[in-house]
């Protein structure tokens, strides 16, 4: 088993309405080469990224150069929520993970953008995970599609026996420019494109 900070795992539990404890271990998942993974299959920031794991409508991609997902530095998640149909049921995700959040770490800033003629209305949480050793900044991005619910999850990690100087100079050498990446971001895969890609047992 691999120890690896909760953002996916807390995606998936808002759903059911639990909250899961903070850095929850998650099944190790096997390294893969960029070849090995294929043709990046998407950018987020001006960065490509590919294909490392997926389960139960949960997706995790790195960059080229980050296939050890026991020590990545940069990670997108997309969550799938089939069931979540309408803005009160994603309000609940993204309060749930919200709250999740507050247990693991620092939440940082929370936005609701309103509905509006043509475009549904969306979520952001932004937060600084916390872990013996491990800084982790959270960028999480709650949107309804014809197809359900989705989070897209920007986590970015840094290491060190006292990581939080360094965690704090990336925030704030970083967060502004990614919260706009986020919210601008539209080279999502599609769902379809998503439940397509090579699924992990557990």
């Amino acid at each position: 088993m691999t120890v690896r900070p909760l953002t996916p795992l807390l995606l998936a539990a808002a759903l059911a309405g639990g909250l899961p404890i903070a850095w929850a271990a998650s099944p190790e998942a096997p390294a893969a080469s960029a070849a090995e993974v294929g043709a990046p299959l998407f950018q987020f920031a001006g960065k490509p990224f590919v294909h490392r794991w997926s389960h139960a409508g949960q997706h995790e991609f790195t960059p080229p150069t980050q296939p050890d997902l026991s020590r990545w530095q940069d990670m997108v998640t997309v969550q799938l929520y089939d069931k979540v149909s309408n803005d009160d049921e994603l309000a609940l995700v993204a309060n749930g993970v919200l709250m999740a959040y507050q247990k693991a770490g620092q939440v940082i800033r929370a936005n609701f953008l309103e509905a509006a003629p043509g475009r549904p209305a969306e979520h952001l949480v932004v937060a600084m995970l916390h872990d013996k050793g491990v800084r982790e900044m959270v960028f999480a991005r709650f949107r309804l599609t014809p197809g359900g619910g989705q989070a897209l999850v920007y986590s970015h990690r840094v290491y060190g026996r006292e990581p939080d100087d360094a965690a704090g100079a990336w925030f704030r050498a970083n967060a502004i420019a990614t919260e706009q990446a986020m919210m601008a971001w539209t080279d999502i895969p599609s769902a379809a494109a998503l439940r397509g890609l090579p699924q992990s047992p557990s």
